[in-house]
């Protein structure tokens, strides 16, 4: 049988591509398949590096968040296990903001703690602004029953939130809720009632921490200067914590002041922040100077953190009562322990005695209110008009009562020098203020740099604020200092300037009034200063350093 050669070439060729085409379409199921494989695979680590990135998250928040975020974190963790497909596309858009909330603020607090702590008090500051200021709208048109109800819950809410601010971050911040905290003549009484215990029950810092500040300040073992000091402090303050003691060397009873760690660089962008805020609060409510306030504390502050200096101004002071005969008839002060001072620890002896704020709710029967108060006056008449040189924190955790009627003063940390022209200011006020003289005291409150908006009764404004800042005998009944009411001339008449270097003497009046006021007394301090501005226009120091006087010729 003969067979077409044409005919079994095309037959060739056409099994050749059937052959081509199948080893073709394998070569492609096989690379599909591979390619699946590798997908699958690729899908497999995919889903278990996410789900191992999940868990190890979930572990961290556990580890970072507090007890409501962790609850959260547990739901939104198990539904994104249960849930698909839009489901999870949706918890998982919910994970990543809180994820970012959770772990942004320990980051930033390990990175940047400056950063953290300022981040830290406007958190807290802005929401009691927007509160109080959502109260004001609020009241506007309220009957007078529901507006004051309105305020006192506003008032219970600010004072918490406030007290934790200062216990929490404490620094400044602490020393400036002491502050409030005593005047009850302007403040609501809910902040009053919240704010006082922050005058001494400061929750404190764990005894170890003290123990290794006196350690190292003293360079000695605890064991080798005390028999024994007491764990529990005496008073926690703003910047540090006082123990009671005996020292082994003479069995001496004293008080230990010992002080945080790290507070003064905390203090420093603590007044950074004040700064700020005091700013803000010059520009849009309250007509007063408060940047120069700030600015004097800046000056102020870093001295406080010098316990050498503090036990330096508390002998010149007691030198300086010593020879007026002011000390220890009237006042007393703790004598420095020889060779205990660094200036991180300050050893002292123990006075006995009882809180002078107890006067306030306790009954004392045999206790004379005024001869009090005329017993500190004596001592600050002396020290701001006669010597320059003055204890500028009066608050009544620094003032103890004796049994004999004789007031003990401590911490003299904030102790400020008042230049001899100011102070021979000074004494011009104190004397036309004890002798109700309306223009002397005009004139000499301009003297000091006050600037004040004018009005139409000039001079009786002046001697309204005189009295009101410098002076602690009760206001006019239509007259108010509280900066907050319709009554304060501050409504009216705004503080262009007030000199810095005048506030820590302002600080100090205004905390003897909160004083004057809360012991239910209507006392004059500017009486008591009469005979001390009298004496002091014809004194001058011969020295700055030595704080020694001379008679004058005028």
């Amino acid at each position: 049988m003969l067979v077409h050669s044409s005919k079994c070439v095309s037959c060739v060729q056409t099994t050749q591509k059937y052959q081509t085409n199948i080893l073709v379409t394998r070569k492609r199921v096989d690379s599909n398949d591979t390619k699946e494989r590798k997908q699958t695979k690729r899908s497999f680590f995919e889903k278990l590096l996410k789900f191992t990135g999940k868990v190890l998250l979930f572990a961290l928040f556990q580890t970072l968040a507090s007890k409501q975020t962790k609850r959260k974190v547990t739901y939104i963790t198990i539904g994104s296990f249960l849930f698909q497909g839009p489901r999870q596309m949706i918890i998982e858009a919910t994970w990543r903001p809180l994820l970012f909330v959770t772990l942004a603020p320990p980051f930033i607090r390990s990175t940047h703690p400056g950063l953290y702590r300022t981040w830290q008090f406007w958190s807290r500051v802005i929401p009691i602004y927007i509160g109080y200021k959502i109260t004001q709208k609020e009241v506007q048109t309220l009957p007078e029953e529901e507006k004051k109800l309105l305020w006192e819950k506003r008032h219970e809410w600010g004072s918490e939130k406030v007290y934790k601010l200062c216990t929490e971050l404490r620094g400044f911040y602490l020393k400036d809720g002491q502050f409030l905290g005593t005047r009850a003549d302007f403040m609501p009484a809910a902040w009053i009632r919240r704010l006082k215990t922050l005058q001494d029950e400061v929750p404190p810092v764990p005894f170890q921490d003290i123990q290794h500040t006196i350690e190292t300040s003293l360079e000695k073992p605890i064991e080798e200067l005390f028999e024994w000091i007491d764990p529990i402090p005496l008073a926690s303050a703003t910047i540090a914590q006082v123990h009671c003691a005996r020292l082994r060397t003479n069995g001496q009873l004293v008080a230990v002041k010992a002080q945080y760690a790290d507070q003064e660089r905390l203090c420093k962008l603590d007044l950074s922040n004040l700064s700020r805020l005091a700013l803000f609060l010059q520009r849009h409510d309250l007509k007063f100077d408060l940047v120069s306030i700030v600015e004097e504390f800046q000056y102020q502050i870093p001295l406080e953190f010098d316990f050498e200096r503090e036990a330096r101004m508390m002998r010149q002071i007691s030198n300086n009562l010593s020879r007026a005969g002011i000390l220890p008839q009237r006042v007393v002060i703790p004598q420095v322990a020889q060779n205990l001072v660094s200036r991180k620890v300050l050893v002292m002896n123990f006075i006995q005695g009882v809180k002078i704020d107890r006067l306030v709710n306790e009954s004392f029967p045999n206790i004379n209110r005024n001869s009090i108060l005329e017993n500190i006056a004596m001592a600050y008449g002396h020290m701001l008009l006669i010597d320059g040189l003055f204890h500028a924190d009066p608050h009544p955790g620094n003032l103890i009562f004796l049994e004999d009627g004789r007031i003990g003063i401590f911490d003299f940390g904030q102790v400020k020098e008042i230049e001899d022209d100011l102070r021979i200011r000074l004494c011009e006020l104190f004397e036309a203020l004890a002798q109700d003289d309306v223009n002397n005291t005009a004139n000499a409150f301009s003297s000091l740099g006050i600037q004040v908006e004018q009005s139409e009764h000039s001079e009786q404004l002046l001697f309204l604020y005189a009295i009101g800042l410098f002076d602690t005998c009760a206001l006019p009944p239509d007259v108010e200092i509280n900066p907050f009411s319709e009554a304060s001339p501050l409504k009216t008449s705004r503080v262009r300037c007030f000199p810095s270097q005048l506030f820590m003497i302002l600080r100090a009046m205004q905390l003897l009034r909160a004083l004057t006021s809360a012991l239910g007394c209507n006392f004059s301090f500017a009486r008591v200063f009469a005979s001390f501005a009298t004496a002091g226009k014809c004194i001058r120091r011969v020295s700055s350093d030595s704080l020694l006087i001379e008679s004058s010729d005028s």
